[in-house]
């Protein structure tokens, strides 16, 4: 590796590093808001939701106001991670590893996978279902829960993508 090559090593692992922070703070953040707005956790329920029933209206209103936030929130990480999706893909390029350029390419498509398709899809089917039971499944449901196991599977991946691409960066040994 040549000097040059080694100057985008630390920029490279940072940039990735990075984005696998962001992945874990909005896999952290899309269920606590689902935790964190219940009925029973928060201090002022009563005054707020007076009008409306405990039993059914108030976790349901609460469930709603979550799933907007998160649909909100993963909007905007969708886009920041194209982001640092592409500035990652540049510093590894410049690193002249070819296994990590392949495994941030590959995260790079993951990403771009999720802004241009999963999140809106899951937004326009999320806002579908806000108001429908969970049962007797709709097809709406069915589609929207699919699309949320793919989109945990792929986050999943994603993550391991970028961690052996760090390591690559990161071990001399495995410098190629």
């Amino acid at each position: 590796m040549t000097t040059v090559e080694k100057r985008f090593v630390a920029p490279a692992t940072w940039v990735l590093g990075g984005w696998l922070f962001l992945s874990v703070a909005m896999a952290y953040s899309a269920g606590a808001t689902f935790g964190t707005l219940k009925p029973d956790r928060l201090r002022s329920a009563n005054e707020v939701f007076a009008k409306l029933s405990a039993k059914d209206e108030r976790p349901q209103a609460l469930r709603y106001v979550a799933s907007e936030l998160n649909r909100k929130f993963f909007r905007h990480y969708g886009y920041l991670q194209l982001v640092l999706a592409v500035l990652g893909v540049f510093f590894v390029f410049k690193t002249n590893h070819r296994a990590a350029l392949v495994l941030t390419f590959l995260a790079l498509a993951l990403a771009a996978f999720f802004a241009f398709y999963l999140i809106p899809e899951a937004t326009v089917l999320g806002r579908e279902i806000d108001f429908t039971p969970k049962e007797p499944l709709t097809a709406a449901r069915e589609t929207f829960d699919n699309l949320h196991q793919l989109s945990t599977k792929s986050e999943g991946l994603k993550m391991v993508l970028l961690i052996a691409a760090s390591v690559l960066l990161m071990r001399p040994s495995l410098r190629k």
